[in-house]
């Protein structure tokens, strides 16, 4: 089995970070591992395929109240 991690640095408006935090919380594979008062997160994704990391990044980006994501790390974990 393999296994994609990542991290992303998202940005939003420090009146947003709750909301959109709770938004990134409900995704699946996805935890908001720090939530800065100024409204940088730091995010985690895991998924079993690269593509379900894409579209998972791409619906980040999308979600209202996002103002920027930046992909910090990725890393393909092979269990074999």
């Amino acid at each position: 089995m393999t296994e994609h991690i990542c991290s992303l640095v998202v940005n939003t408006q420090p009146e947003n970070r709750l909301a959109v935090a709770a938004s990134l919380n409900e995704l699946p594979g996805v935890s908001v591992e720090l939530n800065d008062p100024s409204g940088k997160m730091v995010v985690l994704l895991t998924h079993t395929h690269q593509d379900a990391q894409v579209e998972c990044i791409d619906h980040i980006k999308g979600l209202q109240g996002v103002g920027a994501t930046s992909l910090i790390y990725h890393q393909k974990i092979s269990n074999d």
